[in-house]
C-alpha cells in the first residue's frame, strides 16, 4: 500500500518553520490566497451484539443534524468551522445510514469488536455512498466519524474514549484509502450535558491540524486552559488561538514585530477582517517566540452560546510557542507547544488551571495593564504575583514588557510593546538571514586564504557553495548535483574549494571529493562504506586527510586516506580497532584523535606531511571524543567527555612538552554534549551544545584565557533540536570567529569579533608542574543505600613541582568508587590526572525504612489536588513517599503528581492513582519500562534472555532501528530479533548480538551473501569480476548446477568456472 499522508500535516509543518525563522525586522504576515477549503466529513454510527437497544439512534436524527449540520446553530460542527475560519472552511456532512426519515446504525459482530482496528475495518467494508469524500484531492477520505453506542469511559486506553486516530489498513471507501478519523464516544454525544458538541468539535481540529493543548497528566495545572477548544472542551466552544489558526490552517494573518512600538492596536477574533495577533519575536531565540491577543467575552446568551463565553474575560493575552515541540503539542510532550503567562508561577511544571488572572486589561474591575520585564538578570524564579518575566522555556528572560494596555471589552484593545536591550548579553550576530539555510540538516564552512568566510549546504538533490560578502550570501558556484547527498564537508586545498560528501545508493554509501575546477565540478571517488556523520576531514599542505570507522567487520577498523588533489591519488591505511575520529590540522601537519575498542582508550596521532604518523602519549578514558586542534608552538588541544553518574561531563586537555594536562577548570555535566575547538590568536575557544534537560540544548561559546573556561559573548542559541542530531562546527580568520550549527529544520552560521591579544594567555603547565594532591574529606561521611555523595565541606589542593599549594574547584578533580547501592566501606578515588591522585573512606548502611505512624491516616483532597495526611498533621512535600508498598511524589504544594515527572535526569511515571508505575507501560500506542527505581529506561535493556531498546524518549523500539553503523531488528513485541528473520518476501540474518549482517556469511558448512540492505541474495551475484550463483535457500552453490537448460560448476569458494 502507498504511503498515506494528509494535506493538514503537511501544512503544519512549513507554517511551523516559517514561524521558527522569521526575519529579525519587523514584517508583515505573507499574503495567502483567499480560497474556500472543501472537506469531507463521512459520520456513521455503530452498536454492538448483544444490543442494548434495537436503534440507538433511532429517534436521534433532528438533534445529529443540529450537532453536526445546522447553520442556525451556532456550535454545531458545520456553524463552527466557518465561524472560526471566517467561512475560509466548509465541511461537508455526509450521513450514509440517513434514509430520509432515521439512521439505521451498522451492528459490529463479537469477532470484529475485539480491538479499534478491527471495528474500523468493518465499518470501512459496510460504507456505501456516491458522494464527494476527497476534496483535497489526495487519495484518502478527508475524515470518517465514527460515533460508537458506549458508555462513558475517562481511561485513555479505552478504545472508545473519544479521540483522532490514523488507520493503516487496507479499506477504501468509494475507491478512497482511509487515514484519519475519529473516534466518539455515544454518551459524550448524546447523554453527556458538557461534552456533546465540545467533544466533536475537538476531535475533528485533531483530523485537520490542530494539537492537543492540555497535559497528559490528571494534575491540576493547565498551559492554556479555557482560553482554546483544543485545551479545554465543553458545550461552549471558544475560538482556537489565533496563532495556530495562522499556522495549521492559514485562516488569519499575523504580522510580526521586532522592535518597541507604541500605540498597537488588536481586534476582536470576530473581526473577519481585523487584526487578530501579533508575533513578538526576541534575537535570543531562534525558535521560540510570542504572541500577543485580545479576546472578548460575549454577553451570555442561552440561545446562541457565542464563541468565548467560557473564557475568563475580556482582554489582551500573551504565549509562547516553542516551534521545537513536534505538532506545538502540550500532550504527552516533556516541553509546553503553547503556554499562556499569567502572574507569579515560578515553575511552569506547577501553573495551576488558574487563570483568572491571565489576561490584561484597563477595565475598573481587572487594572492589569503590563507584564514582563527589561531587566535580562530576572528568571521565572523570580517571578512574583506583582512582577513577572515574558520567559523563553528555560525560565530565561525575553527581556519584553507590555505595558499600558487599555481596557477590554470593546471591539479592539491597545497597548504598547517594549524590547529589553540585549547589548549587554553579547548577542552574536547571525551571518545574514534567519533564512538563508532554512531547509538543510547539513551546513559545512570554511576560511578561504583571503579571510573570506564560504559555506556548504544542500536540499537533498544539489549541494551548494555559498561566499558571505559581509552583507549577504550569494552563490560561488553551480551546483553539484549530487543525489542522496550527506555529511557534506568543505575545505580549501591551495584555494581551490573542495567538497567532501557521502552519497549512498544500492544499500551501500561512498565517499565523494569534488573539487571546483575551471568553472566546472570534478568528482573523485575516495573510499566506500563511509556512512553520513561518520568521517572528519582537514586539508594540510598538499593534501586532504579523511579519518572514517569501516563498520563491514565485526570490530571497527579506522581508516585514514591521504588523498592528494594534484596528483589524483588516494592512500589508505588502518590504525586498527578504533573510531569517533576528530581531525584537525595547522599548515603541513594534522592532528588525528580517537577511541580504541572497545575499552575506549583515547589515541591521538600526529601525521606529517610526508604521511608519517607519530602516536602521541594519551590522556584518560573517554565516551566520546569531540575535537582536537593544534595550538601554539606545538601543543595540542582535545576534548573529550566522560560518563558519569549524572551524565556526560566535558573535559578539555592540553597537550606540551609531551604530556597531556588538564585545561583549567573547563568541565560540565549534561544529558548530551556536542562540541568543537580551534585556537585564534593562541586562545583556544570551545563551542558547546549542552543538553540538559526537555528535548532542547543550548548553544555557548567559551575560551580558555588566563588559565580558566570563561564564556565568548552570550548564548549562541538557547534552544536546539537534540533529535535531528545537531551539528556544530568552530572557523576563525583574523578578525572574527564564526559558529556554524544546525537546528532543525534549518541551519546558522553566525560570527563575533575577536578581542586582541598581546602574546599568549595560555599558562604552560610544564614550567611548574602539579606533582601530587592532598584531600580534606567531606564532612558527611555515612550514608544510607540510594543516597548520593555530598561532597560538602571537601578541600582538594595540588602541590606544585616548586611546594606551592594551589586550591582545586571540582571541575579540576575526578570522584570514582562511590557506589550507594552496595553496603559496607567504600574507597573513593580523587583524581587529578591518570597518575596522580588521593582517597578517602565512607561507610554506607542499608536504608532505613520508617514506618508509617500507627495513628490514623490517609487521602485527603482539597482544591490543589489529593495530599496524604499524616496523624500529626503533616504531609509529604517534594519528595517521594512510601504508602501501603506503593510510591508515590508530592510536588511543592504537597499533592500527589501523576503523568511524566522529571527529578534530575531521570524521568518517572506516575499512575492516575499516584502510584510509581514500574515494569511495562502503555500510554496510547507505546510501551515505556520503567525499572524496579520506577526510572523510566532507556537505551539496551535486556529481561530474561530477550533484548529490548528503549530511545532517548523511552519509547520502546520496534521494527527496524539503526544504532550508529550498525541495524537491528525489534519485533512487533519489542523483542531484539537473531538468527534467520523473514520480512515480507525478504530474509535477513541477525547475528547473535543483534547486528544485521552483511556480505559473506557461514553458518555451518554454508556460505549465505548478505546485500548491502541486509537482504539475503538469491539468483546469479557478481562481485567484482566474479559470478556466484545462490540457490532459493540464499546457500552459495559449489560443484555442478542445473539452473534452466544449462549446468554450471562452481568451485569450492562458490565462483563459477566456465566450461
Amino acid at each position: 500500500m502507498k504511503k498515506k499522508t494528509k494535506t493538514a500535516v503537511c501544512l503544519l509543518i512549513l507554517t511551523l518553520l516559517s514561524g521558527s525563522l522569521l526575519s529579525p525586522v519587523c514584517t508583515s504576515a505573507a499574503s495567502r490566497k483567499e480560497e474556500v477549503r472543501e472537506f469531507a466529513n463521512l459520520v456513521v454510527f455503530v452498536q454492538f451484539e448483544p444490543l442494548t437497544e434495537k436503534n440507538f439512534v433511532k429517534d436521534k436524527a433532528e438533534e445529529i443534524f443540529k450537532l453536526w449540520e445546522d447553520p442556525g446553530y451556532g456550535t454545531s460542527l458545520s456553524s463552527y468551522l466557518t465561524e472560526i475560519s471566517y467561512g475560509k472552511f466548509q465541511v461537508h456532512n455526509i450521513f450514509p445510514q440517513y434514509d430520509g426519515g432515521s439512521f439505521t446504525p451498522y451492528v459490529i459482530p463479537p469477532e470484529s469488536s475485539s480491538d479499534e482496528y478491527s471495528l474500523v475495518d468493518y465499518v470501512i467494508n459496510q460504507i456505501q455512498t456516491s458522494e464527494a469524500l476527497d476534496y483535497d484531492g489526495d487519495g484518502t477520505v478527508d475524515n470518517l466519524v465514527i460515533v460508537a453506542d458506549k458508555p462513558f469511559s475517562d481511561d485513555r486506553g479505552n478504545p472508545f474514549y473519544s479521540h483522532k486516530a490514523n488507520y493503516d489498513g487496507s479499506g477504501t471507501i468509494g475507491g478512497k484509502e482511509v487515514f484519519s478519523y475519529n473516534m466518539l464516544n455515544g454518551y459524550s454525544v448524546f447523554e453527556d450535558s458538557i461534552s456533546r458538541e465540545g467533544v466533536i468539535c475537538h476531535e475533528f481540529l485533531h483530523s485537520i491540524g490542530f494539537p492537543d493543548l492540555y497535559r497528559d497528566s490528571a494534575s491540576d495545572d493547565s498551559p492554556v486552559g479555557t482560553w482554546d477548544l483544543m485545551a479545554s472542551s465543553s458545550i461552549y466552544l471558544q475560538y482556537p488561538l489565533a496563532y495556530l489558526r495562522q499556522s495549521v490552517a492559514g485562516w488569519t494573518q499575523i504580522d510580526t514585530i521586532t522592535e518597541s512600538a507604541q500605540g498597537l492596536i488588536l481586534d476582536t477574533q470576530t473581526n473577519a477582517e481585523g487584526t487578530h495577533a501579533y508575533i513578538l519575536k526576541s534575537p535570543l531565540s531562534s525558535n521560540e517566540f510570542f504572541v500577543v491577543e485580545y479576546r472578548k467575552k460575549p454577553v451570555y446568551d442561552f440561545s446562541s452560546k457565542p464563541l468565548d463565553i467560557k473564557i475568563p474575560g475580556s482582554g489582551l493575552i500573551i504565549y509562547r510557542v516553542n516551534t521545537k515541540v513536534a505538532g506545538l503539542t502540550n500532550f504527552a510532550s516533556r516541553d509546553d507547544g503553547v503556554y499562556i503567562f499569567r502572574p507569579g508561577v515560578t515553575d511552569e511544571q506547577y501553573c495551576s488551571k488558574d487563570l483568572s488572572q491571565s489576561f490584561l486589561s484597563a477595565a475598573p474591575e481587572i487594572n492589569r495593564t503590563s507584564f514582563g520585564s527589561a531587566d535580562f538578570t530576572r528568571t521565572i524564579a523570580d517571578n512574583t504575583p506583582e512582577e513577572s518575566i515574558i520567559s523563553f522555556s528555560d525560565g530565561s528572560n525575553s527581556g519584553i514588557v507590555i505595558k499600558n494596555v487599555s481596557a477590554g471589552g470593546g471591539e479592539s484593545i491597545t497597548f504598547d510593546v517594549e524590547f529589553g536591550d540585549p547589548g549587554e548579553l553579547e548577542l552574536w550576530d547571525t551571518c545574514g538571514m534567519d533564512t538563508d539555510f532554512a531547509f538543510t540538516s547539513q551546513l559545512s564552512a570554511a576560511i578561504h586564504s583571503s579571510d573570506d568566510i564560504y559555506a556548504v549546504h544542500d536540499d537533498e538533490e544539489t549541494v551548494y557553495l555559498s561566499h558571505w560578502d559581509n552583507s549577504s550570501w550569494s552563490k560561488a558556484a553551480p551546483g553539484l548535483q549530487a543525489a542522496a547527498a550527506g555529511s557534506e564537508r568543505l575545505l580549501f586545498y591551495r584555494d581551490i574549494p573542495c567538497i567532501l560528501y557521502t552519497s549512498q545508493r544500492d544499500g551501500s554509501s561512498t565517499l565523494f571529493a569534488a573539487m571546483f575546477i575551471n568553472g566546472s565540478w570534478e568528482t573523485i571517488p575516495l573510499a566506500s562504506n563511509v556512512y553520513n556523520r561518520d568521517y572528519q576531514a582537514a586539508a594540510a599542505g598538499d593534501s586532504l586527510y579523511i579519518s572514517y570507522t569501516d563498520t563491514l567487520e565485526e570490530t571497527p577498523d579506522l581508516k585514514l586516506i591521504r588523498f592528494q588533489p594534484e596528483s589524483r591519488e588516494v592512500i589508505s591505511v588502518s590504525l586498527g580497532e578504533r573510531y569517533n575520529p576528530s581531525i584537525q590540522a595547522e599548515g603541513d601537519t594534522a592532528y588525528l584523535a580517537a577511541r580504541s575498542f572497545p575499552d575506549n582508550q583515547i589515541s591521538v596521532y600526529k601525521i606529517a606531511g610526508d604521511t608519517s604518523i607519530e602516536e602521541l602519549p594519551a590522556p584518560e578514558a573517554a565516551s566520546s571524543i569531540f575535537a582536537v586542534s593544534p595550538g601554539e608552538e606545538g601543543s595540542v588541544y582535545l576534548c573529550a567527555a566522560i560518563d558519569g553518574g549524572d551524565g556526560q561531563t566535558l573535559q578539555a586537555y592540553r597537550f606540551s612538552e609531551g604530556n597531556w594536562y588538564a585545561a583549567g577548570d573547563f568541565a560540565m555535566t549534561a544529558r548530551g554534549i556536542v562540541c568543537d575547538l580551534t585556537v585564534a590568536g593562541g586562545i583556544p575557544y570551545a563551542a558547546v551544545m549542552q543538553a540538559s534537560s526537555g528535548e532542547s540544548c543550548k548553544v555557548s561559546v567559551y575560551r580558555y584565557k588566563d588559565a580558566v573556561w570563561e564564556p565568548f559573548g552570550g548564548a549562541v542559541d538557547r534552544s536546539v533540536d537534540t533529535a535531528s542530531y545537531p551539528e556544530v562546527a568552530l572557523h576563525t580568520d583574523n578578525e572574527y570567529i564564526y559558529i556554524a550549527y544546525t537546528n532543525y529544520p534549518g541551519a546558522f552560521l553566525k560570527k563575533k569579533k575577536l578581542e586582541e591579544s598581546s602574546g599568549t594567555d595560555v599558562p604552560d603547565p610544564t614550567e611548574n608542574p602539579v606533582v601530587r594532591i592532598t584531600c580534606i574529606p567531606p564532612a558527611k561521611r555515612q550514608y544510607e543505600t540510594g543516597e548520593q555523595l555530598d561532597t560538602s565541606g571537601m578541600a582538594v589542593q595540588a602541590v606544585l613541582a616548586d611546594n606551592t599549594v594551589m586550591a582545586l574547584n571540582d571541575s579540576q578533580y575526578r570522584i570514582s568508587g562511590f557506589d550507594s547501592s552496595r553496603t559496607g566501606s567504600q574507597t573513593i578515588k580523587v583524581s587529578y590526572s591518570e597518575n596522580i591522585y588521593c582517597y578517602f573512606t565512607v561507610s554506607i548502611a542499608e536504608k532505613t525504612v520508617v514506618p508509617p505512624p500507627a495513628k490514623k491516616e490517609g487521602w485527603v483532597q482539597n482544591s490543589e489536588g489529593w495530599r496524604y495526611l499524616y496523624a500529626d498533621g503533616t504531609y509529604p512535600i517534594s519528595r517521594w513517599a512510601l504508602i501501603e508498598d506503593r510510591w508515590y511524589y508530592f510536588n511543592n504544594r504537597g499533592c500527589r503528581q501523576t503523568g511524566w515527572l522529571k527529578l534530575g535526569n531521570t524521568w518517572y511515571y506516575l499512575k492516575e492513582s499516584g502510584a510509581m508505575a514500574t515494569g511495562w507501560l502503555k500510554l496510547g500506542n507505546t510501551w515505556y519500562y520503567l525499572k524496579e527505581s520506577g526510572a523510566m529506561a532507556t537505551g539496551w535493556l535486556k529481561l530474561g534472555n530477550t533484548w529490548y531498546y528503549l530511545k532517548e524518549s523511552g519509547a520502546m523500539a520496534t521494527g527496524w532501528l539503526k544504532l550508529g553503523n550498525t541495524w537491528y531488528y525489534l519485533k512487533g513485541s519489542g523483542a531484539m530479533a537473531t538468527g534467520w528473520l523473514k520480512l515480507g518476501n525478504t530474509w535477513y540474518y541477525l547475528k547473535g548480538s543483534g547486528a544485521m549482517a552483511t556480505g559473506w556469511l557461514k553458518l555451518g558448512n554454508t556460505w549465505y551473501y548478505l546485500k548491502g540492505s541486509g537482504a539475503m541474495a538469491a539468483g546469479w551475484l557478481k562481485l567484482g569480476s566474479t559470478w556466484y550463483y545462490l540457490k532459493e535457500s540464499g546457500a552459495m552453490a559449489t560443484g555442478w548446477l542445473q539452473i534452466g537448460k544449462s549446468r554450471y560448476y562452481f568451485n569450492a569458494g562458490g565462483a563459477w568456472i566456465p566450461r
